[in-house]
């Protein structure tokens, strides 16, 4: 484990999660599908044909808190600090 910096005020830590879109129990033909986004974990999909639709996920997975991905050390002007090791 790495020291923690000197002037460090605060520590973020930063997750991954997961969500996906079934698209077959979604009833989505993707061949049928001119474009998509996703935002706010709602999957938007514009049709050939012009309709739009909004789908919510299907599935939402238990988010892995053990370990964080990354972490910033951040001094009280919310500057990041450089690791020491």
């Amino acid at each position: 484990m790495s020291e923690i910096p000197k002037d460090t005020h605060s520590i973020e830590a930063y997750y991954s999660e997961c969500i996906s879109f079934d698209l077959e129990e979604l009833g989505i033909d993707i061949g049928s599908v001119d474009d998509w986004y996703i935002k706010y974990q709602i999957l938007h999909v514009t049709f050939k044909n012009g309709t739009q639709a909004e789908y919510s996920s299907t599935h939402t997975y238990d988010m892995d808190c053990k370990r964080p991905e990354s972490l910033l050390f951040l001094d009280k002007d919310r500057v990041e600090l450089k690791e020491t090791h």
